[in-house]
Parts: structure tokens; sequence; C-alpha cells
């Protein structure tokens, strides 16, 4: 679970970067053009951070019941 948290966590940061980056922009007409890197940076962002934040639970909980 760690591991999984961790490594969505470099994805969707890798991701939100990439978008920042490459992909974004407003054409001279005014229509907003985006690629899927943002929701897909964004999911994994919260996933990761949804795992990492069980794990450090689960790990509290085992070192309190001691």
């Amino acid at each position: 679970m760690k591991i999984a948290g961790i490594i969505l966590l470099i994805i969707g940061v890798t991701s939100i970067i990439i978008q920042n980056t490459f992909y974004g922009y407003v054409d001279a007409e005014g229509f907003l053009h985006d690629s899927l890197f943002l929701p897909l940076g964004a999911f994994a962002t919260i996933l990761g951070f949804l795992l990492l934040s069980v794990w450090g639970i689960k790990v509290f909980i085992k070192r309190f019941r001691k």
C-alpha cells in the first residue's frame, strides 16, 4: 500500500507538471485546449494521498495497540 501510494503520487505530480508545461492553452478563437493529463494527475494524486493516509493510520493503530 505504501509503495503503490508513492508511485501514484509520482505519476500524479508528473502528469500535472506535463500538463502545465506542454498542454493547456487558449487558441485565437478563445477555446481552451486541454489534455487528459490534468484529470489523470488529479486522480492519481488524490488516490496516492488516500493510500498513504490509510497506510499511516494502520501503522499508527498498530503501534498504539502495543
